[in-house]
């Protein structure tokens, strides 16, 4: 039996990504940019996946969070009304 490694780490990142936006009240509550890098659900997606936060400074109240895994992404807009894009392992595009 052969496991394609690459093929897991894809799985991995849409059950988390689903997990987070499904539940996304549970699982984006922040004050701060830095409560982003600090959120323990990071650790469900694919240790070679990427993070990257964008806003003005560490009190920003309005700010972009973007995960990435080779072409696979969830991206966060996180202001007064937050809006999330995942594209999925198949290149399906889903909206929250």
């Amino acid at each position: 039996m052969l496991i394609d490694f690459l093929t897991e780490q894809q799985k991995q990142f849409d059950r988390a990504a689903q997990a987070v936006l499904s539940s996304a009240e549970r699982y984006l509550c922040f004050d701060s940019i830095a409560d982003v890098y600090a959120a323990p659900w990071l650790a469900n997606f694919p240790k070679a996946a990427q993070l990257s936060v964008s806003g003005l400074d560490d009190g920003a109240e309005q700010f972009c969070i973007r995960v990435q895994f080779d072409a696979q992404y969830m991206q966060i807009d996180y202001a007064e009304s937050t809006h999330a894009v995942w594209l999925d392992r198949f290149g399906k595009k889903r909206h929250f």
